[in-house]
């Protein structure tokens, strides 16, 4: 359906374009503020109730407050000045078009009162500011037996990682859409009004309320300079042309290892495993069990040469139990601080060290660890309370071993496991 049929003029921008152009069941316009979203969002709105000509659809807000103040004027002003007649009732939030179609305005503060239409659509403006139960009823209401196309949408600013995140971005699912789009695109603001955001609400926020990215809200992430956009890649594999290394941090419940491989300049994630109530036999079996014959080289948490997670004191060492397993171990003598650590890994993050980190989307636990570690406040101390560091731990042991901001004393494991090993049987 072209807008100028209806004799609406819409020069879109480029993440409203593609916005537009998506067929996806679910689809969500996340941007920055004054990226576009609420008109692309009204546009997307009226553009279904004509492909779905004469069925009911929904255009819900967070709140009543939001629906007459923002969402319920730019619909009207698109209509208005098309020319397009409408029948606006008050009394029950319900507007009529002309070729027959009804839009209910709803505000989903209270999730229970959606309930009950079939609908053909919903579009939910500032949706990452509604409930995950709003949400789950509205497209559950998608389900018109004569509807030409059954869609659900969301315009919205992030807002941290909430279900939205989760719904979009997470899980990847298959009839999911999300259009990312930044402020600096809106030709049509202010020249000034992009850069006055990033003063007024400082670097980390304005990753999300001007370039429209899912950032942690929280002051002191570790790894500030993670975004999914610049760290995250789709299809990243191993290659067996190069050589596999796996980063371990020893934990029983989960213990976690990322299989890394160094290439063009690129220290690649390429996949990674996480295994809960476990030890490092099970690591090892997991890990040998993908990548049978291939030589791995074991970067493990230094306290592993003393450390026993098998769970017996007669029991090998962790860093015994991988040797037995045929990898080569490489580790500091002692762990590295804290601070070491996170300075080496945020300069290959930052891009200005001698590679540059990148991890395969595939890698969820990985991309989350990285995006979700904090500092405890107003500390250089990991805060350990949500088992969120795990990851990042095991992929620093290998990045400030192979990588270090200061060049470390370092120790060849190899043959030192071997004697280990045989004093142990």
């Amino acid at each position: 359906m072209s807008f100028r049929r209806l004799g609406i003029k819409y020069r879109m921008l480029p993440a409203q374009a593609a916005f537009h152009r998506s067929r996806s069941k679910y689809k969500a316009y996340v941007g920055g503020y004054g990226s576009g979203k609420t008109y692309a969002g009204c546009h997307e709105a009226i553009r279904l109730s004509v492909i779905n000509r004469g069925l009911p659809g929904m255009v819900v807000a967070p709140t009543y407050g939001m629906l007459e103040d923002a969402t319920l004027p730019a619909f009207l002003e698109i209509l208005d000045r098309a020319g397009i007649a409408y029948k606006w009732r008050r009394s029950s939030a319900n507007l009529m078009l002309p070729w027959g179609s009804k839009v209910m305005f709803r505000s989903a503060d209270s999730p229970e009162h959606l309930k009950g239409p079939s609908l053909a659509w919903v579009g939910i403006d500032e949706g990452a500011m509604v409930s995950r139960a709003a949400w789950e009823v509205l497209i559950s209401r998608i389900r018109h037996p004569e509807a030409g196309r059954l869609q659900a949408f969301i315009t919205t600013t992030p807002e941290g990682y909430n279900w939205l995140f989760e719904e979009f971005v997470e899980k990847r699912k298959k009839r999911y859409r999300l259009i990312s789009a930044s402020t600096r695109e809106n030709i049509y603001l202010p020249p000034e009004y992009a850069e006055d955001l990033v003063e007024a609400y400082g670097a980390n926020l304005a990753r999300q309320y001007v370039s429209g990215e899912f950032v942690n809200p929280v002051a002191g992430r570790v790894y500030d300079a993670f975004s999914r956009e610049r760290h995250v890649r789709d299809g990243l594999e191993y290659a067996p042309a190069y050589p596999l290394s796996m980063a371990v941090d020893f934990n029983v419940d989960p213990l976690h290892a990322a299989l890394i491989q160094v290439a063009d300049g690129e220290v690649r994630i390429v996949d990674e495993v996480v295994i809960r109530s476990s030890n490092t036999w099970e690591l090892c079996e997991a890990v040998r069990g993908r990548y049978r014959h291939i030589p791995i080289t074991a970067y493990p948490d230094p306290t592993g040469r003393a450390r026993k997670t098998a769970g017996t004191p007669e029991a090998p060492s962790d860093f015994a139990v991988l040797s037995l397993n045929g990898f080569t171990v490489r580790a500091r003598n002692s762990s590295p601080s804290v601070r070491d650590r996170v300075n080496a890994v945020n300069r290959i993050l930052a891009g200005g060290g001698p590679a540059r980190l990148v991890i395969s989307s595939a890698c969820r636990e990985s991309i989350r660890s990285f995006e979700r570690t904090c500092w405890k406040d107003g500390l250089s101390v990991i805060d350990k309370s949500h088992g969120d560091e795990h990851m990042t731990d095991a992929v620093g042991y290998f990045i400030e071993y192979e990588f270090p901001v200061r060049a470390p004393q370092r120790v060849e494991y190899e043959g030192f496991l071997r004697r280990a090993v045989r004093r142990c049987f």
